[in-house]
């Protein structure tokens, strides 16, 4: 067993099938997983069901294989199951025939949710396990690229046509040619060949931020005072001042919707405030062009705008989230622009006259406190859905090598101290070189082995620490476990 577990910790954290087999050799069960080292690990841990104890007990040796995606892994997982038929798996066990995206070989090709036996013409995508993402899938998929559904044409356009989700082969509307353009495109996004979309396109929006703001002017017959930044970031922070800059009479606003940095659009005080995030306006440097009029919450209008930036390989420019002068007062976080700019100033000019930039940033964030300083030593770093996730482990150079492990997706988001909770979101963890106090971040390679590192921690503005705020922002968002969000000030001893 204590093999069994040093190769449990030695999974990746990226998604994939596990398979569990017996001292025989004989497949238990087969599992996906996000993340296979967080969820293989689950198996061994308290509380588990009586089940699950006698499947633990009879595992000898686990195997795994990567995949590019959790939805790859996903029919990875039903593709092994069908064909091994696990003992312990019960779910996807049965002789049933699973669901398939089939295009259908005619001249104008229809799309559609289909459980196939035997042999077909059809090009068929998967199987999938679950049946009802499909749907949804395929009607995203449609208002992007329209596509025919009629078995027969009618004589007169059919309401998908008047909908724009159908491009009307049978009123003459489209060629042949231009209508299997759309089907090329569609079967590139089913086989994952996102990069392959774009590859003839040619950059025609030179200015698509400023097209996204005058689409959504026009959309709400309204002329916008000034823009606020969604957050602190390296790109999103000067957004505003572009934009107000190149737009008549406009003003770019000292704060933003967040305080600090953050993984996710759908992460902000407008959240809290119950501020919508629709009606928003997304423009492409291709020329794309969409208003999403509503979104059930702001999450999923998250996702349906990522969905976008995958298939134009991440160039899209999205103005969200319009709201009234005075609901504006009520999310915004105030002077955190000019902060960022002060701090940025303060450091680079210690390091150009040599002198200590370490005290000079002590001296902007006269909050922060320093929370854990040593050397990296492990740096795990995986590209998933749009995000760049994984951990760091640092540590400590005193007599009892304490180490600080932080977990990350895109921003610092949660800590552990001697695998004890530590700090953790809405509060900041900001992770700086000990010799020039520059800012590292896990996107590059600033995390080689051995480097020196301060890490400060700031309490997050009060918004945050609300029941709603804690919603919206708290720990138990990236990791279900965790028991309660501490603030900062909550913790006395940074000794470590």
């Amino acid at each position: 067993m204590a093999k069994l577990k040093e190769k449990i910790k030695k999974l990746p954290l990226s998604p994939g099938v596990y398979i569990m087999k017996s001292k025989k050799g004989e497949i238990l069960y087969v599992g996906k997983a996000s993340s296979l080292r967080k969820r293989v690990t689950s198996y061994f841990g308290p509380g588990r069901s009586r089940k699950t104890e006698v499947l633990v007990d009879k595992i000898a040796d686990i195997d795994f294989i990567e995949c590019e995606s959790e939805a790859q892994a996903l029919i990875l997982e039903a593709s092994l199951i069908k064909e091994k038929m696990p003992k312990y798996n019960i779910a996807l066990r049965d002789d049933k025939s699973y669901p398939y995206i089939e295009i259908t070989k005619e001249k104008f090709p229809r799309l559609k949710v289909s459980r196939p036996k035997g042999k077909t013409k059809s090009m068929l995508f998967g199987p999938y396990p679950k049946a009802g993402l499909l749907k949804p899938a395929l009607k995203m998929i449609r208002r992007i690229f329209p596509y025919c559904s009629c078995k027969r044409f009618p004589k007169n356009a059919c309401l998908f046509y008047h909908l724009n989700l159908c491009p009307g082969p049978c009123i003459g509307a489209i060629s042949e040619a231009q209508y299997l353009e759309n089907i090329k495109a569609i079967s590139k996004i089913l086989r994952g060949e996102r990069k392959e979309l774009i590859e003839d396109l040619s950059i025609i929006q030179e200015k698509p931020m400023i097209k996204a703001v005058e689409q959504l002017e026009n959309f709400l017959e309204v002329k916008f005072k000034g823009f606020v930044a969604t957050e602190l970031g390296p790109y999103n922070s000067i957004v505003p001042l572009i934009v107000a800059s190149q737009m008549e009479n406009r003003i770019a606003i000292n704060g933003d919707c967040c305080g600090r940095s953050k993984p996710k659009i759908s992460i902000s005080t407008t959240a809290v405030k119950k501020i919508p995030i629709t009606p928003y306006s997304v423009v492409s440097q291709y020329g794309d062009k969409l208003i999403i009029k509503a979104a059930q919450n702001d999450s999923r209008g998250e996702v349906i705008a990522r969905t976008l930036s995958r298939i134009t390989d991440g160039s899209i420019s999205v103005a969200r989230c319009p709201m009234t002068i005075r609901r504006a007062k009520e999310a915004i976080i105030p002077q955190t622009f000019s902060k960022a700019i002060e701090l940025g100033r303060e450091v680079r000019e210690a390091n150009e006259k040599n002198q200590d930039p370490i005290k000079a940033l002590e001296g902007v964030l006269t909050q922060a406190k320093l929370i854990f300083k040593g050397k990296i030593i492990d740096f795990i770093r995986v590209e998933e859905g749009g995000f760049t996730s994984g951990e760091i482990v640092i540590e400590s150079l005193k007599e009892q090598k304490n180490k600080l492990r932080i977990l990350y997706q895109n921003e610092y988001l949660l800590s552990w101290l001697d695998n004890q909770q530590f700090i953790s979101c809405p509060d900041s963890i900001i992770i700086v070189d000990s010799s020039t106090g520059l800012g590292l971040t896990p996107w590059e390679e600033d995390f080689q082995k051995e480097r020196m590192v301060n890490i400060y921690a700031l309490e997050a503005p009060d918004i945050w620490k609300t029941k709603e705020g804690l919603q919206v922002f708290g720990p138990h968002l990236f990791e279900k476990e965790w028991k309660e969000y501490k603030p900062l000030s909550s913790f006395i001893d940074f000794s470590a």
